[in-house]
Formats: structure tokens, C-alpha cells, sequence
């Protein structure tokens, strides 16, 4: 009874952190923060079960003798079990953050807003090539280009803001689009809108400065590169030297624009008269027709210096580079993983070694010694339980906006493939200390009582 209320008490505690969730935004810290309580809750009731355990007078079976050897070394058993946890809870926390191949560029929710392509001319481009007369100047084939839509935007250069600086930028590259083109494409970070974003670039906030320039940037982009949020502004000057302030009034999830201010195609010419012509190209055709538009737009417009590439293969490009980091910090966690689990085997092997005495006597009895090493396994099996299920539970928790706004997206198949080499290792560990502990007769330990 004394466990089942310590088990209530806790779940009472847990529900209510469940109950909050709703409540909480989608914000990745508040979450992260109420994973790692969960985690220390666990750890705690681990703590808690042990102790009633211990408080047990009868034993009935012998699967009861090894769930109450568990707790002979409460401060070994809890060690194990915090360690092992905590090194689940990071190595799987950081595993959620990693982007998988699997990207559908037709969806216009997508890093790649349904686009097929992208890329840049060396020199502007003066003709609008959706219509007769700038196919015509460019000699682009009717049949080829049927279907297909072309986004063409006016550049400013600046600075490198992409995840391939490591530099922060303080003037990015801007673009100036026309909403009209992007109405429905992309994901913004925070969740739907009503309407379509894009419109912001159009108009100017209540009561705010028309000298004020609305942007859109990739959230990665204005965090980690521009160090800014959503209401804070960029400050650049225009043709004629004036102060011009962009401030940035959304920003867009994992897309491909990393590294790219986008504002509005009138407020781009009103501050930047003199940059006619468009260097910057999105295409919109269908997927059976991708590695025919793209050759033949790049030959016919070579002289321009247009190089097209598919926007999944842009997109990949990024991630792979924030995949890498992750990969840094799962390796040093998977280090200590490493090490938790074989601190298991270490603390199976001494137990077993003072038990010796122990162990010869039920081998006395008639104990073989294969059925010695299954009780010694079952003693120490809920240790690895716990800790993977306490380390796993709470970091799906931590990370449960990036589940919701991946949807699909999400690396389950890595992070059950991690789960299960862990489960692996942990059983491996306990294996190997049992097996060399137990090696030959015990009689021996018993005769010198």
C-alpha cells in the first residue's frame, strides 16, 4: 500500500505538469524545462520505490528475492539509474534535433515552399520569364517551360548569413519578392497564421514610421546568425546613404532561404532605384519535368550566369551542416553513455563479488550456475528499465515541439535505433560482469564461512 501511494503521489505530480502543457506555448525552453523535471521526478520516485522495497518482509518467488536484492545497495542502484537516465535524456534530446533526408520539395508547407529549384544569375535579368516576350529573348521552349512557373527576385548583396558562416552578419543579402508569388508557401515558426503572412511585407505596422521596412527571415538565420527575434531590426543604408531600418516581422521554419532579408519588391526599388533586373530565381514546375527545366534554362541562359540547383539538395546542404554539430554533442554523449553503462557492469561485478558467500551457499542447495547468473540478471534488469524508461519519457516530453512541428518529419526510426543500442550495451555490460564474476564453482567462498 505504502508503494502504491508513493506511485499516486507521483502520478498526481506528473499530471499536473501534463495538465500545464496545454497552457504552455510551444516554446522549446519551457518544455525542455518541465522534461528535466520530469526526469529528476523519476529518478526520485526510483529512489522512493527502493525504500518501500527494502520494508518488504515476505518473498514468495524468487523473481521477489531479486526485485529485493535490488535495493541491498540503494546508493549503487540510484547512481546507475541517474547516470544512465540522465546520459538517455541528452542523447536523446539532442538525436530529436536532427534533420532527416526525407524531404517531399513538392509540399509548399516544406523547407523548400513546393519550389523545385533555386538559384542566382551572375548578371541581372532584365525580362519577366513567365511571359511571351521574355521566353522569346531567351529562345526557352514552350513545351518545355508549359507548367512552369518562374519566381524572379531583385538582389542587394551583403553579408553571408547562412549556417556556412560561422561569422555573425550584420547586413544579410536582401531580396526584394512580390507577396503575390509566395502566398501559401513555406512554414513560419510559431504555428498558422491567419491569412498569409507574406502580406506584412506589403504594409506597414499601426502607427509605426512608413521609413520602416517589414521583413521575413528563416528563424534559424535571425537566431544563430543575426542573434535577433521577431520586432528587432537591421540597420542598412540605402542607395542614397540614408538610414534605412528593417525590422523583422516573422520568420519562416527550416526553410531554404537561410541567410537571405526578405522584404517587400516595392520597398526594395523605392530605397534601390538603380538595382533593375533579378538575380535570384525560384522555380515552381512539375516533379516529371525538373531535369529538363533546369538544363535547359541554364543553357539558354549561360550567358547570364544562372546556375540552378533542386531546392531538396539546398535544403539537405543546410541541415547536413546542423546535423554535424548535432553529431559533435551525440558523440560526447554517447561517451558518456559509454561510460554509465559500463559503470553498470562495474557495479554488478563488486556486488556479485561480496555476494560471493551468498551465491556458493544456494549452490549448495542445488542452484546450478546458470541459474545463478538468471537471478543476478533479474536484480539488476530493472535498473536498466528504469533508467531507459525514466531518460527516454521525460526527453520525448523535452522535446515534444519539435514532435508536433515535424510531424512526419520526425527521426523516429534514429532515436529507436539509438534507444535500442542503449538497451543493448546496458544488457551487454550486465552480461559480461555476471559471467566473469560468477566463472567456476562458488563452494569455495562457502567453505571458508
Amino acid at each position: 500500500m505504502k508503494i502504491l501511494g508513493t506511485v499516486v503521489t507521483s502520478t498526481v505530480l506528473i499530471d499536473v505538469l501534463a495538465i500545464s502543457l496545454p497552457r504552455v506555448t510551444l516554446n522549446p525552453m519551457a518544455f525542455f524545462g518541465i522534461g528535466f523535471a520530469l526526469l529528476g521526478i523519476g529518478i526520485w520516485l526510483c529512489r522512493v520505490i527502493m525504500r518501500r522495497l527494502d520494508s518488504r518482509s515476505t518473498l514468495e518467488t524468487a523473481a521477489d528475492l531479486a526485485l529485493r536484492n535490488t535495493t541491498r545497495r540503494r546508493g549503487r542502484s540510484m547512481a546507475t539509474i541517474g547516470v544512465l537516465a540522465s546520459g538517455v535524456f541528452m542523447v536523446v534530446a539532442v538525436d530529436s534535433f536532427r534533420k532527416t533526408g526525407d524531404i517531399d520539395a513538392t509540399r509548399k508547407d516544406s523547407g523548400t515552399g513546393g519550389f523545385a529549384l533555386i538559384g542566382e544569375s551572375a548578371s541581372p535579368i532584365y525580362e519577366d520569364l513567365n511571359s511571351q516576350k521574355g521566353r522569346e529573348a531567351y529562345a526557352l521552349d514552350d513545351k518545355i517551360m508549359e507548367g512552369v512557373r518562374v519566381v524572379q527576385m531583385r538582389v542587394r548583396d551583403g553579408d553571408d548569413a547562412s549556417c556556412l558562416n560561422l561569422n555573425r552578419a550584420l547586413q544579410p543579402k536582401l531580396l526584394g519578392v512580390r507577396a503575390d508569388d509566395f502566398h501559401w508557401t513555406f512554414k513560419f515558426s510559431g504555428g498558422a497564421r491567419k491569412g498569409s503572412p507574406w502580406v506584412r511585407l506589403e504594409r506597414s505596422e499601426e502607427n509605426e514610421p512608413l521609413s520602416i521596412v517589414p521583413a521575413i527571415v528563416d528563424g534559424n538565420t535571425l537566431q544563430w546568425a543575426m542573434k535577433k527575434k521577431v520586432g528587432e531590426s537591421l540597420q542598412y543604408a540605402d542607395e542614397r546613404g540614408q538610414p534605412m531600418e528593417v525590422k523583422i516581422v516573422d520568420s519562416l521554419q527550416g526553410s531554404m532561404l537561410q541567410g537571405l532579408v526578405l522584404i517587400s519588391e516595392a520597398r526594395f526599388i523605392e530605397k534601390f532605384p538603380n538595382s533593375a533586373g533579378t538575380r535570384f530565381f525560384l522555380i515552381d514546375c512539375p516533379p516529371t519535368k525538373v531535369a529538363a527545366v533546369r538544363e535547359h534554362l541554364v543553357e539558354q541562359l549561360g550567358d547570364r550566369g544562372l546556375e540552378l540547383v533542386p531546392t531538396a539538395q539546398r535544403l539537405a546542404e543546410f541541415n547536413a551542416v546542423e546535423n554535424t554539430y548535432l553529431s559533435i554533442f551525440q558523440v560526447l554523449g554517447g561517451l558518456g553513455m559509454l561510460l554509465g553503462s559500463a559503470g553498470l557492469g562495474i557495479v554488478v561485478a563488486r556486488n556479485v563479488l561480496e555476494r560471493r558467500r551468498e551465491f556458493g551457499l544456494l549452490e549448495a542447495i542445488g542452484y546450478t550456475p546458470a541459474q545463478l547468473r538468471s537471478l543476478v540478471f533479474a536484480e539488476h534488469r530493472w535498473l536498466i528499465v528504469a533508467a531507459l524508461g525514466i531518460g527516454a519519457a521525460s526527453a520525448l516530453i523535452a522535446v515534444l515541439p519539435g514532435i508536433i512541428q515535424k510531424g512526419a518529419g520526425f527521426p523516429w526510426t534514429s532515436l529507436l535505433g539509438l534507444f535500442a543500442g542503449m538497451a543493448v550495451l546496458s544488457v551487454f555490460w550486465v552480461w559480461l560482469a555476471t559471467r566473469l564474476s560468477l566463472r567456476g564453482s562458488l563452494l569455495g567462498a562457502l567453505r571458508n564461512e
